[in-house]
């Protein structure tokens, strides 16, 4: 997700090693270096922790829902697509990319609603 706030770090659209904070060979170096230099390198990854539509920038158009289906400035809701840093387009719970696409049937959701998830226990 684009914004200058903290938690967009934590809005995922893809799993693509390309972000703002380096690309794939770049992780890859980073890693090289760190074992080279005693330290261990352990990743997470929490699974289906993804961003929602929600623009966060352009400040104007903060908390609007992006790639919506038609414009309406009244309930806040832009055709523009919603980006990630390394120009992933994506919806809500929908995630295409080169590698793959995640789509609204690999979320846990009611029973014949894919527009809202379901509380797991």
């Amino acid at each position: 997700v684009i914004g200058d706030v903290w938690w967009v770090r934590y809005r995922p659209v893809s799993y693509r090693l390309e972000s703002r904070s380096g690309s794939h060979a770049e992780f890859e170096q980073m890693v090289r270096d760190c074992r080279a230099n005693g330290v261990a390198v352990m990743a997470d990854v929490v699974l289906n922790h993804m961003a929602n539509d929600w623009l966060v920038s352009p400040y104007e158009k903060r908390n609007w829902v992006c790639s919506a289906k038609e414009e309406n400035a009244e309930k806040n809701r832009t055709t523009s697509p919603c980006l990630g840093w390394n120009g992933t387009i994506y919806k809500m719970r929908e995630f295409r990319s080169i590698e793959g696409s995640i789509e609204r049937h690999h979320f846990h959701h009611y029973l014949g609603n894919d527009e809202e998830n379901c509380e797991l226990p």
